[in-house]
């Protein structure tokens, strides 16, 4: 599959939009949602509804890792 980079310049939408449909903080309007479609074989309703580690998985990429804050060491 290819990078979010590369999909986002053949969108014409920013890669950081595609970042945020990717991550679900944003969710894609139904014709955005009809060319992701096409781009990359996965159905437009997906591109609403799938929860973000599903469309993770179609499309291919990691699972994102869940955010660990530091602990300091006490010596």
């Amino acid at each position: 599959m290819e990078t979010q980079t590369s999909l986002s310049q053949k969108l014409k939408i920013s890669q950081s939009y595609l970042s945020k449909i990717v991550s679900g903080k944003a969710r894609p309007r139904w014709s955005q949602a009809k060319r992701l479609a096409a781009a990359t074989g996965i159905d437009p309703i997906d591109w609403l509804e799938l929860p973000p580690d599903e469309l993770r998985r179609k499309l291919g990429l990691p699972a994102k890792r869940p955010y660990r804050k530091k602990t300091e060491e006490v010596a």
